[in-house]
């Protein structure tokens, strides 16, 4: 396991909850993106990019991708405070 590649970051509040956009390359299955703009994420969805992404599990405030192998360009939206 390793950290996801941030290709591109953004922030913003709506209401009471922080959502956050990341552009994310994933290197190889099981790889892990520490969302730290957040103490709890309520909700996240994520977008495929080059190649597909199975599955994705959130542990705390770590989301990790189960993946075939490397994929670019992920969009990954998370939301929490």
């Amino acid at each position: 396991m390793a950290a996801v590649t941030i290709n591109r970051y953004r922030c913003s509040v709506i209401g009471s909850k922080r959502m956050c956009t990341y552009d994310v390359s994933i290197a190889a299955n099981g790889d892990t993106l520490a969302v730290k703009a957040v103490k709890v994420i309520d909700a996240y969805e994520v977008t495929a990019g080059s190649a597909a992404i199975t599955n994705t599990t959130k542990s705390g405030t770590t989301l990790t991708f189960v993946t075939g192998g490397a994929v670019a360009n992920a969009q990954v939206m998370t939301v929490g405070v």
